[in-house]
Formats: structure tokens, C-alpha cells, sequence
């Protein structure tokens, strides 16, 4: 938890400057997923809010020959808090 609070703190102390605010793409990207051609690994925790559940759901059902692993135990920082587990689905993906 205090890392997670840490990077978060560091990530509000920075500044953005106003040109430096995200655009939209056109087409937007989630409609683009089939255009993804590298190996795809999708990882969610299972106790993240349900739509984050599934949107990784839908990206890797999008990506042509994805791979999708929901990690138990695990929320919206799943590799901080469950790193072992997380490491075990790289190693595995990278492997294949």
C-alpha cells in the first residue's frame, strides 16, 4: 500500500503543461485491436471494478491470438499485489 500511495503522490506532483493534454485517435483505438499483430498478454486483477474486468476482457477477445489471465486475489495494481503470480503469466507468455 505504501508504494501504491507513493507513485500515486508522484504522479499528482507532476505538472502537465496544457499542449501536452491527450487527443482522441481517430479511429479510436479499441475499435483497432484486430490491426495488433505482436503477442499480446492481458492482465487484470480479479477484485478490480467490473468494467475494467471487462474492458481487459474485450481487448484481449479484440487482439488476434491474445492471451487473457485474470489473477486472484489481485485488483487494479496486480503487479504490485500479486507479484509472483504475475511473473509466473509473464514467464509463461514470453516462454510460448
Amino acid at each position: 500500500r505504501e508504494l501504491a500511495r507513493r507513485m500515486q503522490r508522484e504522479a499528482f506532483d507532476h505538472d502537465t503543461p496544457d499542449e501536452a493534454e491527450p487527443s482522441g485517435l481517430a479511429p479510436p483505438a479499441i475499435g483497432r485491436l484486430g490491426e495488433v499483430r505482436a503477442p499480446t498478454l492481458v492482465l487484470a486483477g480479479e477484485l478490480d471494478l467490473p468494467e475494467k474486468l471487462a474492458l481487459a476482457e474485450r481487448v484481449a477477445r479484440g487482439i488476434p491470438g491474445a492471451r487473457h489471465a485474470v489473477i486472484p486475489g489481485g485488483a487494479h495494481l496486480v503487479s504490485l499485489e500479486r507479484p509472483q503470480r504475475v511473473n509466473r503469466e509473464l514467464t509463461a507468455f514470453l516462454a510460448a
